[in-house]
């Protein structure tokens, strides 16, 4: 069994002050598509300690797509992937990873200090 996810929509930009004759607004559309092994799996973490939550990775293997949504504050995602190196990258609040060749294989999280944050992550192994 397998899924098909689609990350679709777009980024604009508008003026503050309306939309005034010749004021270009900047449009960018999203369009992409991944095939998945299985359905995607979805977690929610409610951070309240200072140390790192790891993300389990469940039944997947490693993930092609990554999705995190902090709310209340912004974490600290350590990110390790096939290459064998680990990163830390700052999600304050939202970020989307799609990598058809370095999937990720290990993933956890880290609050501000003293910061109640709920987290939601999605991932899914590519097909």
């Amino acid at each position: 069994m397998s899924d098909v996810l689609r990350l679709q929509g777009s980024i604009s930009t508008q003026s503050d002050r309306g939309a005034p004759s010749g004021d270009p607004a900047t449009i960018t559309l999203i369009d992409e598509t991944v095939y998945l092994q299985g359905v995607p799996l979805t977690a929610e973490y409610h951070l309240i300690a200072d140390l790192a939550q790891v993300v389990a990775l469940g039944p997947l293997a490693s993930a092609g797509f990554v999705m995190v949504k902090a709310r209340g504050g912004k974490v600290k995602a350590r990110i390790t992937t096939t290459d064998g190196a680990t990163q830390a990258v700052p999600v304050d609040s939202f970020a989307v990873w799609i990598s058809d060749a370095v999937p990720v294989t290990a993933i956890d999280l880290t609050r501000v200090a003293g910061v109640e944050t709920w987290v939601t992550v999605i991932l899914g192994q590519l097909a």
